[in-house]
Order: structure tokens, then sequence, then C-alpha cells
């Protein structure tokens, strides 16, 4: 495939260009949460954005103009008619058509690459599962919350890099895509009474409850509720135009 990407560049870069559009403007129709009135801000296709993702994408907008603005940040949004909100909403689609696309080519980003992402990228090659914990609940998000963003952002990544760079394939693409190509997978089940299980496994105590819960706290976490005041701002009727 990616010997065809390659051969054919300048056709796939105006495939992956006008299947975007298609998606956005085909059979993949946008819908606001509160015209809908879902449990959702945005809905591309059959895929929902929820409201904490949505607000996600609107807080990273809002701390890069805070960055780049400092103090003039407020001014400076009404001099130049800048609205995060509108632009929020566009980079939230963006990225939802992106991962649709990705998810049609054949891209997504495994659990190896996902767990090398935060041992060497996030934590500099140090991991720690406590300050691990730390920068989840900073980002009120579950485990497998984060984890399932990172592995559509490393997705997005692998496609973009076949879109503008499509001459040569990085080690990590060409892994993943051999790695595709050649894992098969083979399933056994089995199924257990519940009567025999307690026939020769003993009640846990409550020492060894607490130590298995301490050990595997990532997977007893739940996202932060926003507060009030965040309902309010990121309310539909807010980026409705």
């Amino acid at each position: 495939m990616l010997k065809t990407i390659r051969k054919y560049r300048r056709s796939v870069l105006g495939v992956v260009g006008v299947g975007l559009i298609g998606l956005a403007m085909g059979g993949f129709g946008v819908s606001m949460g509160a015209k809908q009135r879902g449990n959702y801000a945005i809905k591309v296709g059959e895929s929902e954005i929820s409201y904490e993702d949505y607000a996600q994408v609107r807080r990273g907008i809002d701390a890069n103009y805070r960055q780049m603005l400092g103090d003039n940040y407020a001014e400076m949004l009404k001099t130049f008619n800048i609205n995060v909100a509108q632009q929020a909403v566009d980079s939230a689609i963006h990225g939802e058509l992106l991962s649709q696309f990705a998810k049609q080519m054949g891209l997504d980003g495994s659990s190896q690459s996902v767990q090398e992402t935060i041992q060497n990228d996030i934590f500099a090659g140090q991991f720690d599962q406590q300050r691990y914990n730390s920068f989840l609940a900073s980002q009120g998000l579950s485990d497998v919350q984060f984890k399932d963003r990172l592995r559509k952002d490393i997705a997005r990544q692998q496609l973009v890099a076949l879109w503008t760079d499509a001459s040569k394939a990085s080690a990590l693409e060409a892994r993943a895509m051999l790695a595709r190509d050649k894992t098969y997978y083979t399933f056994l089940t089995l199924s257990i009474d519940d009567s025999e299980i307690k026939k020769t496994v003993a009640e846990p105590r409550a020492d060894e409850l607490a130590k298995y819960y301490d050990d595997n706290l990532s997977d007893f976490q739940t996202p932060a509720l926003p507060s009030d005041h965040t309902r309010a701002a990121n309310s539909p009727l807010n980026f409705l135009y």
C-alpha cells in the first residue's frame, strides 16, 4: 500500500483532500447537539464528539492564544475578531474527519505506539505511575479515555505523514503497516460457572482488595465532572451560529 501511495503521490493527495470534503458534505453530515437535543456537542456522521472533548479542544486553543498574546489576550481577541468557540468547533470536526479517513486507510495507533509515546514523549523516558496518575487527574481523564485519544492522535499523525511526505515511509509507519498485514489472531473462550469458582477460590480479604485497588488505580478512575460554570460555558448554545 505504501508503495502504491508513493507511486501515485499526487493522486493520493487529491483523494485525501476530496475524501475529507466528501466526508463533510456527503453522507457524513455535521449536526450540533442543541439542535438535535442529543447528549453530544457535535455529531459528524455517526460519530459523536462529547461536550468534554469539545471543551478540551477549546481549552487548548484558548491556552495557545493566552501564551501568544499575554496580558492583552481579551483585547486582542476583540480587536481581530477572533472567535475561539468557532475555531474549536472547526478543529474538533477536522480532527474527527481525519480520524475517520485514517480508519478507512487502515491506520490505527497500536497499543505499543501508545505506550511508547507516553513513556518517551510525554515523560521523556522517566515514566512513573504516580506521576502518570497525577497527569490524568489534571486532564480530568481516565487511563482508558486518555489512551483512546492518544491512539486517534497517532493515527491522524500517520495519515498526515502519508499525505505530506509520501516519498518515504517512517520507521513507525512501516512497522505499523507490517504488523497489521502480518498479524493473525486466534481466540479461545472458556466458560466457568460462578458456583464452581466459589468452591475453589477463597473470599478475598479487605487488605487484599485494598492492595489490588492501589496497584491498579488507573483502572478505577472516572473523569472529573464539569462544574456548573463549565457546563454553562460549554453549552451548545455558545457555539451555534
